[in-house]
């Protein structure tokens, strides 16, 4: 499949819940991504049933916006087919797309469910053409290419198909689909949907020096907005399925603001004001690029903090009683703001009272803990940011533009037809058109009352009305035809599709047995970079082990024996028999299949220790990799 042009780049946004949902769809998303209550990696979100992603479908579709369902975690053999009726069910039911990360889901979710659009989540650790390319012979329509892509790597792909990329929000330390950290630590697998986040933990180096070593900032894309729309690419990605409904409002619209005037003013010069409230709503320790620009120059890491760190206030000076601290403030606090307030130990709470004694110092309470003189005070939040982004979502504005033809003639019944660029309903008036004996019904009148959408999802942006000029026909015969035509409008934008029908059984294939190939050359789970340009130059090898979806293609078709190892994460008998009958030769299973992982985390992240100990005193090695540009955090056995 080729790639897909649009009129504008898309911007997709997290649902965690129904009001994230609704904060998404009111604050300008062009798709919203939603996990239901099984096969999905966010399993602590609050996530949808069926009967309210049903709602939530229909809301969304009736106002243009498109939704994409997770179902991006690893399956065994017993799961697939549960997983392959969900998806039916979800298909009937109008998502737009599963994302997916299973490769034996995705095989017979294209035999099963042919169409439903599959999406290529980030867990499948796709970095190259290459990887692109066995993707769309898949069945993929979209590639979730890797965090760790440049904006000019991303460039080389996007001429083959929807490449979606992370522009905001949290980031993994790890390539996503490559990090056993979570199940190694507390038996929580993130490719499970139980990721407990140990990169958010303190460890200690072998010098004794301990931080939160693997705890990225939050990323923010925003001022690179017009080299990823020149760049090709065809969807913008918000995480946060974990992030309350402000946040999602907060972000949403800050990003449609700056796509919008991309494409009206051929810039987007975002504003101080506008990078304030993003810090406000929700920053680890600041900001980063992420690698859209290569390796982040302006540091990776969150510092000390590995949670919203929110802004720089000021400092305490002294306290006032037992309830109230004297401050000096950068900026006017309000009531109801949440502070901590950073000194040996950190504090804070809710803001009940300021006094104003002018040159910046604050009265500011109640703050009954133990503080210091001269301790960091930061705001996490912002009563005011907090209350005009729930403020946006309170009542249902955004609306779906629609197109009316309003034909009416003497002697003959009305006739309306509402469409959109997919939908038409036709409507025809329950009376004749008659002549008038005295005052006509205008073309004014006509067009008033026809635009007059209400609290529907609809808004008329083209309206032609052919009718005889001495005609007449009641103002309520009018309303009656507009009503009905936008009910049955929207009726058909949210109808149930034809269920496919599903077998009884399926009969996945039992999972090969495991090969020693400790003896051949084996590539890692993360080529790109230097490894991918020596692979380039060695295709001619005989036999060969890989670990990622990239150059399994090439290399059998260079004759090589292809062998399957670990980091393809082959969970299924379902995804083992697609690669074997490619050619290849399934010789390990996923991490996830082992019972102890050896290598936990593969990052670009350039890291300087040799170990890191956890919290519980376990001890894990950090090596380069053999190309030296990645670096590996390993198990010590």
């Amino acid at each position: 499949m080729g790639n897909i042009k649009r009129d504008k780049i898309e911007l997709l946004a997290p649902a965690g819940g129904i009001e994230q949902f609704v904060a998404a769809v009111e604050n300008g998303a062009d798709a919203i991504y939603i996990g239901g209550k099984n096969f999905n990696a966010r399993m602590n979100a609050s996530n949808f049933d069926l009967k309210q992603m049903k709602e939530a479908i229909s809301y969304a579709h009736a106002r243009g916006v498109e939704v994409f369902v997770t179902m991006n975690t690893l399956l065994k053999n017993d799961e697939l087919y549960d997983a392959v009726k969900y998806a039916a069910d979800i298909y009937q039911i109008g998502a737009d797309a599963a994302i997916v990360q299973d490769w034996g889901l995705a095989v017979l979710l294209k035999k099963y469910v042919p169409d439903l659009s599959l999406h290529l989540s980030t867990q499948g650790s796709v970095y190259n053409r290459s990887g692109v390319k066995n993707a769309l012979k898949m069945g993929f329509e979209r590639v979730v290419i890797a965090r760790e892509m440049s904006i000019d790597e991303i460039r080389e792909v996007t001429d083959l198909c929807d490449i979606e990329v992370f522009v905001h929000g949290a980031m993994c330390m790890c390539y996503s689909g490559q990090c056993q950290m979570s199940r190694a630590i507390g038996g929580r697998s993130g490719n499970r949907g139980q990721c407990a986040q140990p990169c958010r933990l303190p460890y200690t180096d072998e010098n004794g020096k301990t931080g939160y070593f693997l705890s990225p900032k939050d990323m923010c894309g925003i001022e690179r907005l017009p080299e990823l729309i020149e760049a090709g690419v065809a969807s913008l990605k918000i995480e946060g399925r974990m992030k309350s409904p402000e946040y999602v409002a907060t972000v949403t619209k800050i990003y449609r603001k700056y796509i919008d005037m991309y494409y009206k003013e051929g810039r987007c010069n975002v504003s101080e004001e506008d990078k304030k409230t993003l810090m406000q709503i929700f920053n680890r320790g600041g900001f980063s690029e992420g690698y859209l620009g290569g390796l982040p120059k302006g540091g990776l890491l969150s510092g000390d903090i590995p949670k919203n760190s929110g802004i720089y206030m000021g400092k305490v000076i002294g306290r006032k009683d037992r309830n109230l601290i004297e401050t000096k403030l950068s900026f006017e606090p309000d009531m109801g703001d949440v502070i901590e307030i950073r000194g040996k130990n950190f504090t804070g709470g809710v803001i009940t009272y300021k006094e104003a004694k002018g040159n910046g110092n604050f009265l500011i309470g109640d703050i009954k803990e133990e503080i210091e003189k001269g301790s960091d005070i930061y705001r996490i939040s912002s009563a005011v940011l907090m209350e005009k982004a729930r403020e946006s979502y309170r009542k249902s504005l955004r609306k779906r533009p629609i197109g009316m033809e309003f034909t009416a003639h003497i002697g003959e019944k009305p006739e309306l037809i509402a469409y959109d660029e997919e939908h038409e309903v036709k409507v025809a008036g329950d009376d004749i058109y008659e002549r008038a004996e005295k005052v006509p019904t205008t073309r004014e009148v006509i067009e008033h009352q026809l635009k007059k959408t209400g609290d529907t999802p609809f808004e008329v942006e083209y309206l032609s009305i052919s009718a005889d000029e001495e005609g007449r026909m009641p103002v309520s015969n009018i309303n009656k035809m507009r009503r009905t035509a936008l009910a049955n409008l929207e009726a058909i934008i949210c109808a149930e599709r034809k269920r496919p029908d599903i077998p009884d059984s399926i009969a996945i294939p039992p999972l090969p047995k495991e090969k020693d190939v400790s003896a051949i050359t084996c590539h890692s789970s993360v080529t790109k970079g230097n490894e991918d340009a020596y692979i380039k130059e060695h295709l001619d090898e005989k036999q060969v082990v890989l670990n990622n979806i990239g150059w399994i293609e090439e290399y059998l078709e260079h004759g090589a024996d292809v062998y399957l190892g670990r980091g393809l994460n082959i969970m299924n008998g379902a995804a083992a028999a697609y690669f074997e009958g490619l050619g290849a030769k399934v010789a390990q299973l996923s991490w996830e299949a082992a019972e102890n992982p050896e290598i936990l985390m593969v990052t670009e992240h350039p890291m300087t220790m040799k170990t890191l100990t956890d919290r519980k005193g376990k001890t894990y090695k950090v090596e380069a990799s053999q190309f030296g540009d990645k670096w590996l955090i390993k198990s010590v056995k």
